[in-house]
């Protein structure tokens, strides 16, 4: 009975092992602006998988999780409105902001818990509380040609100015303006702003032509990602949990998205996105990095098989 057991015990988690291989594997949300698709890649290999959705999309651009990563947003810049998808399955699941977005080509979640929004058409940044039935404007920051959005560890609103080539900086709170911060022509880029990122250690990056500068919080630049070898004239960005970074191609070089050493600044790998019409912002998502999660970790749960099994086995033993 026992090495029955045993057996039976041995297949269950050789099962489990497939399967958590499928359920937790990381991947890479691509917004594509003319073909009206989000589809999926496989960021350690870069192969392409399937379309998240091609329902609900109109010149889709930029890309956000919810704080419980159950639904992801996604600004349709062609018909200036914010729309939401079931994460899990890739439901759409409507419209839920159509009134003061302007051209929308980023949002992200503040630590307010409310969806900022950057509207490139209409000169400003909105923040909405989703938390009822219907979206509720909070609050309205004003920024030329707002790009790239990012909040800091301390919860300042960084705002990209895509033609004045700087960032300014607001209290998301108060909405105090702080100003400009960072001149991004300091990089030796004369290029337009397109998507900023703070990454987990508070650097931020910045797209600006064929690099990615960094910057501090006090605006002292740092260095940065030159992608002019690759031709990557970069668009947006995202990070995935080793220590890297996804660059997605702009007008010039669209259909490709660049990996990099944010510590070396050294190139990696490609995932080629020809035939999806125009990238624009990247999403990595890795679900044994969500702290949310409710299903259990797969070396965890193999762990508990394993001590089942020994439990069982053991007790079978005695009573033999």
């Amino acid at each position: 009975m026992s090495k029955t057991i045993c057996f039976a015990i041995s297949i269950i988690c050789f099962l489990y092992t497939i399967y958590a291989g499928s359920v937790f594997a990381s991947n890479l949300y691509v917004a594509n602006y003319s073909g009206n698709t989000i589809t999926q890649y496989d960021p350690s290999t870069g192969q392409y998988k399937t379309i998240f959705s091609s329902t609900g999309l109109n010149k889709p651009w930029g890309m956000a999780l919810s704080p419980d990563n159950n639904y992801l947003y996604v600004c349709n810049s062609g018909s200036h409105n914010v729309v939401k998808y079931d994460f899990n399955t890739g439901q759409y699941l409507g419209t839920v902001i159509n009134t003061v977005v302007n051209y929308p080509i980023d949002l992200l979640f503040g630590p307010d818990g409310y969806l900022y929004v950057s509207n490139h058409g209409g000169d400003t940044v909105t923040s909405f509380d989703l938390s009822g039935p219907t979206a509720t404007l909070k609050r309205t920051f004003s920024v030329s040609t707002p790009a790239g959005i990012a909040f800091d560890s301390n919860g300042f609103l960084y705002v990209g100015n895509h033609v004045g080539r700087n960032i300014v900086k607001f209290n998301a709170t108060t909405g105090q303006d702080y100003g400009v911060v960072i001149n991004t022509q300091n990089s030796g880029s004369s290029y337009a702003v397109v998507d900023i990122a703070f990454d987990s250690g508070n650097t931020l990056y910045v797209c600006n032509g064929y690099q990615v500068s960094k910057y501090d919080t006090s605006g002292n630049y740092l260095g940065k990602i030159n992608t002019s070898a690759n031709n990557l004239y970069t668009g947006y960005l995202d990070f995935d949990d080793q220590g890297n970074i996804y660059v997605s191609g702009y007008w010039q070089t669209p259909n490709k998205v660049l990996v990099y050493d944010t510590d070396t600044c050294n190139y990696l790998s490609s995932i080629n996105t020809y035939g999806m019409s125009e990238t624009k912002s990247v999403l990595f998502y890795n679900p044994l990095s969500n702290p949310q999660s409710t299903i259990p970790e797969p070396i965890s749960a193999i762990l508990l098989l394993n001590a089942i099994f020994f439990f069982i086995t053991r007790k079978k033993l005695r009573s033999l």
